[in-house]
């Protein structure tokens, strides 16, 4: 933390922004006292504290959100407006955190065409088509991959060998690799199924535009 307060003192002093923008209050957490005077820009990505919660809610998540709670509470006092994707975590914000909704912007989320120029794709249906789905998600319970895989077993249990399947790409990492694996392969999955794990922008062009549909599963908060 020291040496956190120490590398971002110098910065300050050699750039002297007039705009801080922040993503994380963990990562803001050691040096938020020292934005006086400046103006602080988050963008909220969601309820840190809750997002924990979802994947321990025994006594250790549970303490654990508690701190993570306290250190958002005292970081979200010391932004001066926050940008969220929806209306859903305009209330989030509101709601939990108590902060004002004229501090509030929501920018709906925007894809950069100079970078992921997506190009449409022709699906055939037809008798023995093969479907190709992407996912892009982190690995872990709230993401609700597990649920997915669910879905995508009983369309092949309820398919003929020559009729309409998929191939579905999951690209992410995350606690939850080892056990998405071992679910995969227990649900007679593993033809279907391919783990690509971390994938950069520059790759995820060339998935998207080779997928017919991205699919994002999602079982508790947004995103």
């Amino acid at each position: 933390m020291l040496t956190s307060r120490h590398t971002f003192r110098r910065v300050l002093l050699e750039l002297r922004p007039d705009v801080i923008n922040i993503h994380f209050a963990l990562t803001a957490f050691p040096v938020v006292d020292m934005f006086s005077g400046i103006k602080t820009i988050m963008n909220f990505q969601g309820p840190w504290f809750l997002e924990g919660l979802v994947e321990d809610s025994g006594v250790h998540g549970r303490i654990k959100s508690f701190f993570k709670k306290c250190i958002e509470k005292y970081v979200y006092r010391k932004v001066d407006h926050f940008i969220v994707l929806s209306v859903e975590f305009s209330e989030v914000l509101q709601n939990v955190f108590h902060i004002p909704p004229e501090k509030i912007s929501i920018v709906p989320p925007i894809v950069d065409n100079q970078k992921f120029d997506i190009l449409p794709t022709a699906i055939d249906y037809g008798v023995g088509s093969v479907c190709k789905l992407l996912t892009v998600r982190r690995l872990v319970k709230r993401t609700g991959i597990d649920l997915l895989l669910r879905a995508l077993a009983i369309i092949k249990n309820d398919a003929s060998e020559e009729s309409f399947c998929f191939q579905l790409d999951i690209a992410g990492v995350g606690p939850h690799f080892d056990a998405l694996v071992r679910l995969t392969r227990d649900l007679g999955l593993s033809e279907y199924v391919t783990f690509c794990g971390f994938v950069s922008d520059e790759d995820l062009v060339d998935k998207y535009n080779k997928a017919d549909f991205s699919v994002m599963p999602t079982v508790a908060l947004e995103g």
